[in-house]
């Protein structure tokens, strides 16, 4: 029997694109994480990823730097 390796950051990343489409492109982060599928704990470290790469814009942030409000780049 063959053993399948799944990415499980790509999957959460497929997930959190589709739950921003989902919401007209453009969420709170709280609501990313109380509502969608998305591995709580792996929400703010996808955001970052996401943001650099450009796939993501932070809207809103706090004095601290985390995302509160985010959008799909057109």
């Amino acid at each position: 029997m063959e053993i399948m390796e799944i990415d499980f950051a790509k999957l959460d990343h497929d997930r959190l694109i589709e739950y921003l489409k989902m919401c007209g492109g453009r969420c709170l982060v709280k609501d990313i994480i109380k509502d969608s599928v998305v591995e709580k704990l792996r929400v703010y470290s996808l955001l970052a990823k996401m943001s650099i790469d450009r796939e993501i814009r932070v809207l809103n942030e706090s004095n601290w730097g985390a995302p509160i409000e985010i959008a799909l780049y057109d």
